[in-house]
């Protein structure tokens, strides 16, 4: 954290006032630790039991918001404190009662890396404002009582020797955040370990000058950085180097995990192996969206990230880390557009060797200008070899684009651009950005944040997160499912000098770590809760009469009172029953009624609903009739589509349909809506996407089409890329696949009969097997069936050599 430098000596006698909060109706704030040494985060273990880590090595035991007298764990002899360095990060393990793990990471003091355990040591002494090394340790806390740690449990988990560690050559950039996924992995966020002065970090590439106020050369002299690593803040991009990074490893040995994107066999604790995101310059905090995660270190998901990372004098950033490999764009791209600095200052990508090099072909190297481009509208992405403009860079070379932060703010140096933005691409299709509508902001540092979720808070909060920036702004931000933002909310203008913030699942509330002041402070909802509603039906339909029982009774109230129901009829009759029926009649020029729900509690808060009662109608069935299930398209050239659709209805005539079609984009785990259209009959173009390394792309087109009573159905179609040339052979393929998408068993029935074995393979879409080679027969109906779900979700493709032809098909892999 940049600034962090520059007022820990001001700030403590500047800072004296605190701004006006605009909680929401409900909501409070006060203070609950205080009188601590720098603390930089908050570890809820119960409901009355917290600990709180300090900057300086320190651990303490919090009891009813009394802070105990002794630390729990004390190591500021081995913590390397100046600067942004210090211990930063801390978090306690999913099954902590139990097992009484406690992680931390930090900065090592440079005296303790080099001596400690040698005649050479001495306690007194401390080496700062230098290079060194951050370090993952674990200690076992005595869950007897939770004031001390078992004797000799302490274990280092990654950074055991020098060169093993996150390299620290700067005051800042260095050690960040700690986090458990939800399948059980370790996350740390590492900074470019570069400077913010001078040279902003250009450092090595090919000038030869070092970047100010940074220790790379000390750093290379005692091997805490390689001479591959000598790149400043490039290092953010290096795969064979930790900084810069979001790592993933294994809690238990600190090595990288199987299914991480750059996972290496032959080494699996080497740098590449840890890597789950790269691209970041200061990623200061994280956390991990509640329930977005499953299954297990090896074949799971760890959950999607929010991330905070730390600017230089343009943007602050909140990014989100949905699927492994993402790149951020550092130190090319900041916020949502490059940054010219750093792209106009070539610099060679020693892992991407160019193949032309010495055939009229000066560079032996590409650059990461060159393996890492921007983002566009079509998401169709081409990497041309600069000596041949003609041939693209090697299929074996791993190239990436800029994975753009749903929310970027100026910095308040950054006079040129003094708002809050989200992304967006002009009308070329370039990367650009639009202002966020309700609220404009700037700030100083992007300090993280975590999601409000739980029965305390009211429905319009679940899942909001809320985030704060070094200035002192505290806001809640509302992300939708494509993880775009919808709102933002200013909460608290000063809330001081926030480090740290962390939601208590024990008591609902979310807790701020402030470093000026030293303080703890807690946000809870103390309001009456709204009624939560359940009702049946959500939707009613039939010939006139109509009757239809009504039943919220499964309605509630999260405080436990009582309730009082009011139904709405809207033909001036009402009911004040949980559970009622009503018959509805026909009357002219009205197909559709309303009725209205209202369940209030017994201070007055209510909940409502509205439902639709479609009378002497039924629901339209609709079918995509234009595009066959799992078509392909060009992966070469622009491919036209007929959007048609064909409705049965019994009461209402096709022209009289509502018919709303949407375009996706799907890439990897998540989708972009491209576009959306009114009609039938229409025609839209299909970008060719698709078919790059270690990214799968694939379009999905729907349709809804509502009736004149309101009433509606949808159809969808997946296309695929052609990545193969295989448009032509699965127009001839006589096997049929299903279900698909597919859970867990995937049907193969053939239009012909075929006898004895046959052999098949399922292959990942980028091309590399996830199933040797096997052998089936069909049985006596021409089926089999295969069971896929082992398969993580995704896309696959499935080949089949049947009597020396083979033929080929994809499906989708889901979880649902």
């Amino acid at each position: 954290m940049r600034v962090f430098i520059f007022l820990i000596f001001t700030a403590q006698f500047s800072f004296s006032s605190f701004g006006q909060n605009f909680y929401p109706e409900g909501f409070n704030e006060e203070i609950v630790v205080e009188g601590l040494y720098f603390p930089v985060g908050y570890l809820p273990v119960d409901t009355n039991v917290s600990m709180v880590y300090e900057v300086n090595g320190k651990v303490w035991l919090v009891e009813n918001n009394i802070v105990h007298p002794n630390p729990i764990i004390d190591i500021s002899e081995e913590v390397g404190w100046f600067g942004d360095n210090g211990m930063i990060g801390a978090v306690l393990d999913p099954d902590f009662l139990n097992n009484g793990y406690l992680y931390l990471y930090y900065t090592v003091d440079l005296h303790y890396l080099k001596y400690f355990g040698t005649s050479e040591y001495d306690p007194n002494e401390s080496e700062v404002n230098t290079a060194s090394m951050g370090r993952i340790t674990r200690y076992t806390v005595n869950t007897s009582d939770l004031t001390t740690v078992v004797p000799n449990s302490r274990k280092i988990i990654l950074g055991e020797t020098i060169g093993d560690g996150i390299p620290v050559c700067t005051l800042s950039h260095s050690v960040g955040a700690l986090e458990f996924g939800e399948d059980g992995s370790l996350l740390a966020t590492s900074g470019d370990g570069s400077t913010w002065v001078g040279m902003n970090g250009l450092g090595y590439n090919g000038t030869g000058n070092l970047p100010a106020f940074a220790y790379d050369s000390l750093a290379l002299e005692l091997g805490i950085l390689r001479s591959d690593e000598m790149l400043g803040s490039f290092r953010a991009q290096y795969l064979d180097g930790l900084n810069g990074k979001v790592l993933r490893i294994n809690p238990e040995t600190g090595h990288g995990i199987s299914n991480n994107p750059f996972f290496d066999p032959e080494n699996p604790d080497g740098a590449r192996s840890k890597i789950w995101s790269l691209g970041l310059r200061n990623p200061y905090r994280m956390k991990i969206k509640p329930e977005s995660g499953y299954g297990y270190m090896e074949n799971g998901f760890p959950g999607i990230i929010m991330l905070a990372d730390v600017g230089d004098w343009v943007w602050e950033e909140l990014n989100i880390v949905y699927e492994p490999g993402m790149n951020f764009g550092w130190p090319m791209f900041q916020g949502p557009v490059i940054h010219p600095l750093y792209w106009n200052n070539p610099t060679l990508n020693t892992n991407a060797p160019n193949p032309l090099f010495g055939d009229n072909c000066e560079s032996a190297y590409f650059t990461y200008q060159e393996t890492v481009i921007a983002s566009n509208a079509a998401h169709s992405y081409q990497y041309p070899n600069p000596c041949d403009s003609s041939l693209s860079i090697n299929a074996d070379i791993i190239k990436f684009f800029h994975s753009r932060p749903p929310l970027s703010w100026a910095n308040e140096a950054n006079t040129s651009t003094p708002f809050a933005v989200t992304p967006s691409y002009d009308s070329e299709g370039n990367e650009s950005y639009h202002l966020v509508n309700n609220e404009n902001f700037q700030g100083l540092s992007s300090t993280g944040g975590d999601f409000f979720i739980g029965d305390h808070i009211p429905e319009e909060y679940q899942g909001s997160f809320i985030a704060a920036d070094y200035t002192g702004w505290l806001r809640a931000f509302h992300f939708n499912e494509v993880n775009e933002l919808e709102k933002s909310e200013l909460w608290n203008e000063n809330i001081g000098r926030p480090v740290n913030i962390i939601y208590n699942p024990f008591d609902g509330c979310m807790y701020v770590t402030t470093i000026f002041p030293s303080h703890i402070r807690r946000i809870c909802f103390g309001g009456n809760l709204r009624p939560v509603l359940k009702f049946t039906p959500v939707l009613a339909y039939g010939p006139s009469p109509l009757t239809v029982v009504f039943d919220a009774s499964e309605s509630y109230d999260p405080e436990g009172g009582p309730l009082t129901y009011l139904w709405d009829f809207g033909d001036g009759n009402n009911s004040t029953e949980p559970t009622t029926a009503h018959t509805f009649y026909i009357s002219v020029g009205q197909l559709l009624h309303s009725v209205s729900l209202t369940v209030s509690d017994s201070l007055g808060a209510s909940t409502s609903a509205i439902i639709p009662i479609s009378l002497n109608n039924s629901p339209p069935r609709v079918n995509i009739t234009s595009i066959r299930e799992n078509e392909l398209y060009a992966s070469d050239k622009t491919t036209k589509f007929n959007l048609l659709a064909h409705v049965i209805d019994r009461e209402t005539t096709p022209d009289s349909m509502m018919y709303d079609w949407t375009l996706r984009l799907h890439h990897n785990t998540h989708y972009h809506v491209l576009n959306t259209f009114q009609g039938n009959d229409l025609i839209t173009e299909i970008s060719p996407t698709g078919c790059s390394q270690n990214e799968t792309y694939w379009y999905e087109i729907i349709v809804k089409v509502t009736d004149e009573g309101g009433l509606s159905d949808t159809d969808s179609r997946f296309i695929f890329p052609d990545c193969e040339g295989e448009m032509h052979l699965a127009l001839e393929n006589p096997l049929v696949v299903y279900p698909n998408p597919v859970n867990s068993h995937l049907h193969i029935s053939t239009l012909t009969s075929f006898e004895g074995n046959f052999e098949y393979v399922i292959l990942g879409i980028d091309g590399r097997k996830v199933m040797d080679e096997k052998f089936q027969v069909f049985n006596e109906r021409n089926t089999v069936s295969l069971d896929v779900s082992h398969l993580l979700a995704g896309v696959y493709v499935i080949r089949f050599l049947i009597e020396q032809v083979t033929y080929v098909e994809k499906f989708v892999k889901t979880d649902m």
